[in-house]
């Protein structure tokens, strides 16, 4: 089998790798040739016309190529892997593109780092459904900064698994971070904690808050009284308890505390919506994911304070830098290499911005409040758990995403 990725690297016929095996890894080239015996995909008409959601064969052809396959005005490579991993039912291959600057790879492979790993990214090319960013908190320099960038044709449990074994080649195997935070998808959970088994793998907080503010405002909360939630020691003081008191006594010092607080400040309770939110937490929060793959009770502080975090700056920049909601593959790769070098000329100059601490109580400041939550369960009646129903995991988008307007029927009657 021919070698598959753009960095030259060697493809270990008896990896113990479950999908990257010697016969699932292909060439980088649109127009490859199939090994015998091998699925053939249809014949390529260079004069048809491209679809709005297919790739654009020309333009994938001038990424991997100088001057776009490399960082603007010097010979570094900025294209890191180009790979086939298979294809579809339709027959379009499922591919994983990735770019990252050399000198900022090095940053990952410092021992005892923590990543963050986000799929919320939305300007994407024609014919891509996934972009992974991938952002690390270098604890040396202290520095935040984005690394990978990450394009996959499919958001499947195999994308991120394979996405994450090229990156972990292009840091000769030091990628070894203590911690990684990243998106709610449960696929990406479950491909970072198979990739990285001695990390604290956890949702962010940043995430966490953004999805509880989000259903707030589709549930028509009133801003008052969204922001009383959102404040520092209300609803971000379940990230903080232990896990096994979310469910009951956590979730019921929250309502007091909302409750106490909304009539305090003359905002009016609409007891409604907030029946209506807490069935939406027990549903995506308690059920499908789980206090322990959120809550931050027992780590550092240190950790903590991060979480909420590099990644909303980022984004910022990311988003501000795309005018199109989906640009064309050479617009997105320019963008990106252009940031990268920025950051690189940041850690030069040591101007790089750290990340602001996110709003969340510590274990101590936890301890201080845990004696009046009591040892009873949440006796409300608002979102009794006999009327919730249950959903299995799905992979597809991170869980802000996949909030429909089908939930909003799942009411207390």
């Amino acid at each position: 089998m021919d070698h598959t990725c753009e960095r030259g690297d060697e493809v270990e016929s008896g990896t113990s790798d479950p999908i990257l095996t010697s016969s699932s890894v292909t060439l980088s080239n649109p127009y490859m040739l199939q090994p015998e015996g091998g699925f053939q995909p249809p014949p390529v008409n260079r004069v048809a016309r491209i679809g709005p959601n297919q790739i654009d064969p020309i333009q994938l052809g001038r990424i991997e190529s100088p001057p776009l396959s490399l960082v603007h005005d010097s010979t570094l490579q900025f294209l890191q892997f180009n790979c086939m991993t298979g294809f579809g039912p339709n027959g379009t291959p499922n591919r994983v593109i990735g770019w990252a600057h050399p000198d900022l790879i090095k940053l990952l492979q410092h021992a005892g780092s923590t990543i963050y790993v986000d799929i919320s990214f939305r300007r994407l090319p024609p014919g891509f459904e996934q972009c992974i960013t991938l952002v690390v908190h270098d604890k040396p320099s202290e520095f935040s900064v984005p690394v990978f960038y990450i394009l996959c044709t499919t958001r499947t449990l195999d994308s991120y698994r394979n996405a994450l074994y090229f990156v972990a080649q292009a840091t000769q195997l030091k990628l070894n971070p203590d911690e990684v935070l990243c998106d709610f998808d449960s696929d990406l959970l479950n491909a970072l904690q198979m990739q990285f088994p001695n990390a604290v793998v956890k949702g962010s907080v940043y995430h966490f808050k953004k999805a509880c503010r989000t259903r707030m405002d589709q549930l028509e909360i009133s801003e008052e009284a969204i922001n009383i939630a959102m404040e520092k020691g209300v609803l971000d003081m379940l990230v903080s308890i232990s896990p096994d008191r979310v469910a009951s006594a956590g979730i019921a010092w929250v309502k007091k505390q909302i409750k106490t607080k909304c009539a305090g400040g003359g905002v009016p309770y609409t007891q409604d919506q907030w029946r209506s939110f807490w069935v939406y937490f027990r549903r995506i929060w308690i059920l499908r994911f789980p206090p322990n793959v959120w809550n931050m009770h027992g780590l550092n502080s240190s950790i903590i304070a991060r979480t909420s975090n590099p990644l909303q700056q980022f984004l910022r920049e990311l988003d501000g830098a795309f005018r199109l909601p989906d640009p064309s593959l050479q617009l997105f790769v320019a963008t990106i290499e252009r940031i990268a070098r920025h950051h690189v000329a940041d850690i030069g100059a040591e101007t790089t911005t750290l990340p602001s601490a996110v709003e969340v109580h510590s274990d101590e400041e936890t301890s201080s409040h845990e004696g009046s939550f009591g040892s009873n369960g949440d006796d409300d009646d608002d979102d009794d758990i006999r009327f919730i129903k249950t959903e299995a995991s799905r992979g597809h988008g991170n869980v802000v995403d996949t909030i429909d307007g089908d939930e909003h029927k799942e009411e207390v009657d």
